[in-house]
C-alpha cells in the first residue's frame, strides 16, 4: 500500500474550521484527557482513534436518524456516519498538532438491499515516529466488521471487491470533499441521506491531468502540478481493475506513458507486484507491464525482491501473459543487468511444451528474440 498526499503542505493537514472544529472547548478538553492518559504521540492517536470508533456509535448502527457533520455536533451527539466520524477523529488529532487528513473509499452500500457504489470516508493520519502516513477507520465495529489500530499491517472496516467495482483509493485529502459536505448539510435526516449517499467526489471533478481521461489540466493556488499528478496517478492507478477492460487498458497505456517519462508510477511497485498473484490473467497483465516499465527508476531494488515471482509468468498459465512477460524481459534486463544472469537462465529452461502445439511455436519464437535482445546488452 503506497499512499499519496494530495498537498506536500503539511500545515494543510492541520487546518481547523467550521468542520474540523477542535477549537470547540468539549474537543480541546477530550483530547487533554485523552493526551494525559496517553505513554505517549502514538498511543494518543491509538486512544483517540478506539474512542471515535468505540464510543461514538455510527448512526445506522444504533438507528439514529439526526445527521451530524462537525467535529462538535459528532462529539455532543455521540453518533454520526463515518464521514462524520472521521471529521471527529481528524478534529481531535488535529488539536494536538498531529497531521491528519481524509480518505474515501467506493463501497457497495449493501450487497441485497441496496447494490449500488457509494463513497465511504475514514482517516490518514501522520504518524511521526515512523515518519509515514497510515490509513485508520473510525468507523465502527460490529459483526462482520472490525477494524483496528495498526502500524504495519492495514486493518479497515471493509475489504475492497474490485470484482463488484468497489475502488480503494490511497490520497489523503488536506479537506473533507465538498460534495460530501453538501450531501451531510442539505439532507434533513440519514433516511432521506440514505437515498442520495455520495457517488463521486468534487476533488475527482476539480483537479485532473491528461493522465487521467484526456481532461486538461488545471491549476490550483497553491498547488503544485506534482501534487497533482501524484492525486490523478491514484485515481488512475484503481482503473487497472475496472470490469470494462476497456478502461482498464487506457489506464494501463496512460501509466505505462507515464513510466517511461517520470517516476510518478513508481511508489506502486509492491501493489503492481501484487497484481501478478491474480486470479485475472489481464491484472497479471498488466501488472507486468508496469512493473517492467518501472525498472528504470527502481532505487529500492523492488524487482530484485521479486524476480522470481516474475519470471514465473514466462510460462503463466494463459500463453497471451506469458508471451507478454517475456516480450517484456529485455526492458527488465536493460535497466536491472545484475538480474540478466536469472532472466537468461529463465528463459533457457522455460518449458514450452505446457501449451498446446498452435502456441508453442509462437512461445518459442518470443523467447528466442527475448535471449537475442538480452544477450547484446
Amino acid at each position: 500500500m503506497d499512499i499519496i498526499l494530495y498537498s506536500d503542505k503539511m500545515d494543510e493537514y492541520l487546518k481547523h474550521d467550521s468542520v474540523i472544529d477542535y477549537d470547540n472547548k468539549a474537543i480541546i478538553e477530550l483530547a487533554d484527557t485523552l493526551f494525559k492518559k496517553a505513554d505517549n504521540e502514538l498511543d494518543f492517536i491509538r486512544k483517540a482513534y478506539e474512542f471515535v470508533r468505540d464510543k461514538i456509535s455510527h448512526s445506522a448502527d444504533i438507528n439514529e436518524d439526526i445527521i451530524t457533520c462537525a467535529a462538535s455536533e459528532v462529539l455532543k451527539a455521540g453518533h454520526g456516519i463515518c464521514f462524520a466520524k472521521s471529521h471527529l477523529l481528524a478534529a481531535l488529532l488535529r488539536c494536538k498538532a498531529i497531521p491528519t487528513g481524509f480518505c474515501y473509499q467506493k463501497l457497495i452500500l449493501d450487497d441485497e438491499a441496496a447494490p449500488v457504489l457509494v463513497y465511504h470516508g475514514l482517516n490518514g493520519v501522520y504518524i511521526k515516529d515512523y515518519k509515514k502516513w497510515i490509513r485508520l477507520d473510525a468507523r465502527g465495529n460490529k459483526t462482520g466488521v472490525n477494524a483496528q489500530f495498526s502500524i504495519e499491517t492495514e486493518q479497515l472496516a471493509f475489504p475492497i471487491r474490485s470484482e463488484l467495482g468497489e475502488v480503494d483509493s490511497f490520497v489523503v485529502y488536506p479537506n473533507p470533499d465538498i460534495k460530501i459536505l453538501e450531501k451531510l448539510k442539505k439532507s434533513k435526516t440519514r433516511t432521506e441521506l440514505w437515498k442520495n449517499l455520495p457517488t463521486e467526489l468534487e476533488y475527482n471533478k476539480q483537479y485532473w491531468l491528461p493522465v487521467c481521461r484526456g481532461v486538461a489540466f488545471k491549476e490550483k493556488p497553491g498547488f503544485t502540478k506534482g501534487d497533482i499528478v501524484s492525486h490523478n496517478i491514484a485515481e488512475t492507478f484503481e482503473l487497472l481493475f475496472d470490469k470494462n477492460n476497456n478502461v482498464a487498458y487506457r489506464a494501463l497505456q496512460e501509466l505505462q506513458k507515464e513510466s517511461e517519462e517520470t517516476d510518478c508510477v513508481y511508489p506502486y511497485m509492491d501493489r503492481l507486484s501484487d497484481m501478478l498473484d491474480s486470479d485475472n490473467s489481464y491484472v497479471r497483465t498488466r501488472g507486468l507491464t508496469l512493473l517492467a516499465y518501472n525498472a528504470k527508476w527502481d532505487k529500492d531494488y523492488k524487482i530484485d525482491e521479486i524476480i522470481d515471482k516474475f519470471l514465473k509468468h514466462i510460462t503463466d498459465m494463459k500463453p497471451i501473459t506469458a508471451r507478454q512477460c517475456i516480450k517484456l524481459l529485455p526492458i527488465v534486463a536493460k535497466y536491472k543487468p545484475e538480474l540478466k544472469n536469472d532472466i537468461l537462465s529463465a528463459l533457457n529452461k522455460a518449458n514450452i511444451s505446457v501449451y498446446e502445439d498452435s502456441m508453442q511455436s509462437l512461445v518459442y519464437k518470443d523467447v528466442q528474440k527475448a535471449l537475442k535482445e538480452i544477450q547484446k546488452l
